[in-house]
């Protein structure tokens, strides 16, 4: 008897390290068909959604080439059940920080170019599911992603939006605003920039007062400069008040560079009165004042040179 019960200690022992080994891999795409045998024909058992972890069950099944990608069938169990699915559209995931990895998918999928709003808008369902089931500071980061998501998927929306599109608008609406001149929806920046403030000295905190610098203001300036100088101001200058001494300085000033005359985009279009440029440059002295930064120095030249500053197209 006591030989018995070794034994199924043992394969209870075996099974269990053998789950714990299971490669697991996490699902790319928005929506992935589970089906019964290793064929895009077979029966459909179950849908996997992104982000969706899975273990690899059994030896790979046999290669394919599917809307143009490549891989193989694999054997997969997981929260929606089990089957046969493509791995094109699935990523390997090893062992370590958790979060991490699934926080820098994300990421990743928003920053392709081509994608779509039914893509982004299946990260946002996957971003705002974790963030629910997270407490303290780890739901943190996912609340980030989660309004980076808002705000990436937001501009997809077409002008003449399906009905999807506007069920999503409306679940969404306390975080957007309908920016009219670009004929788009953006994410409220007060909202960021007062969580921000709430969560004090956190690390986290400055990354949701760099998001809320990058959105795009109402408005249109129409090419003069004083507005657009004040506009800065209003995002990124108001980033570095906040937080001089960041590692995102650099980027911060580059971007007021950028909306210096002599820019293509800046010289596009020059008709700034001379007379309303000292306000906004006095206030964008005194935020580069506690700078310690290399491009400071240029700034200021071209910033104080800017009243006497004669624009001529090509």
């Amino acid at each position: 008897m006591d030989h018995i019960r070794t034994s199924c200690a043992l394969l209870l022992l075996l099974a269990t390290a053998s789950a714990l080994l299971a490669e697991e891999m996490v699902v790319t795409a928005s929506e992935l068909r589970l089906r019964r045998l290793p064929d895009q024909n077979a029966a459909v058992v179950g849908r996997l959604h992104f982000g969706e972890i899975v273990q690899l069950q059994g030896a790979p099944g046999p290669a394919a080439t599917l809307s143009g990608r490549s891989g193989r069938w694999r054997q997969v169990r997981g929260g929606s059940g089990a089957g046969w699915a493509f791995d094109a559209y699935l990523h390997s995931l090893p062992r370590g920080d958790r979060s991490a990895q699934l926080l820098q998918l994300a990421a990743k999928r928003l920053g392709d170019e081509a994608l779509t709003f039914s893509e982004a808008k299946a990260v946002c369902d996957f971003l705002s599911a974790q963030r629910a089931v997270r407490r303290g500071d780890g739901a943190l980061p996912w609340e980030l992603a989660f309004y980076q998501c808002v705000g990436r998927t937001s501009a997809l929306v077409a002008s003449d939006a399906d009905s999807t599109q506007r069920e999503w608008l409306q679940a969404n609406g306390a975080l957007l605003r309908e920016h009219e001149l670009a004929g788009i929806y953006v994410l409220k920046s007060e909202l960021l920039w007062d969580r921000a403030r709430a969560l004090g000295r956190k690390p986290i905190a400055e990354d949701f007062a760099w998001t809320a610098a990058g959105v795009l203001l109402g408005g249109e300036c129409e090419g003069f400069l004083d507005c657009d100088l004040s506009a800065w101001i209003n995002t990124y200058g108001e980033f570095l008040k906040r937080y001089p001494r960041s590692s995102r300085v650099g980027e911060a000033l580059r971007t007021l560079r950028e909306t210096m005359p002599g820019n293509s985009a800046a010289a596009r279009d020059y008709r700034a009165s001379r007379e309303d440029l000292p306000h906004p440059i006095a206030q964008i002295e005194a935020i580069l004042a506690p700078l310690q930064s290399p491009e400071k120095r240029e700034l200021l030249q071209l910033l104080r040179g800017l009243p006497d500053y004669e624009y001529s197209p090509d």
